[in-house]
């Protein structure tokens, strides 16, 4: 891990660096991150660069769970296993219209949709 800001008290970023090229990135697939001796939590991918190895993940901080408590501890130098990102395809270009809904659990999915609605959806002058 290579960096940590709080986008708020309740939201975590964490960059990570690694060989990133065996990773499939699609706009809303999850990774698994272990986050104690028995239990896992998925987390979506909200920024990858495949060229520096970095991306970023938002963590909801809300202390009521282990997920949670795991990533408010994580600081830069920690060392853990992210697994290559799998799930469903929850973009398709095809349609012009996208509807995306959510809590604050989908705060990842909304950051790694965004570059592509403004490249293909969103006219650069509502931005």
């Amino acid at each position: 891990m290579i960096g940590t800001t709080y986008l708020s008290p309740h939201l975590k970023k964490v960059r990570f660096q690694s060989d990133l090229a065996k990773m499939n990135f699609q706009i809303g697939y999850a990774s698994v991150i272990r986050v104690n001796e028995i239990e896992y939590r998925n987390y979506t991918i909200a920024y990858h660069d495949m060229q520096l190895g970095i991306l970023d993940i938002i963590f909801h901080i809300h202390n009521n769970g282990p997920g949670s408590s795991y990533a408010d501890t994580l600081s830069v130098g920690d060392h853990l296993y992210i697994s290559s990102p799998r799930g469903h395809k929850v973009y398709n270009p095809k349609f012009q219209h996208q509807l995306l809904f959510g809590d604050e659990t989908s705060l990842g999915l909304a950051c790694s949709l965004l570059p592509t609605l403004k490249k293909t959806i969103i006219p650069s002058s509502s931005i």
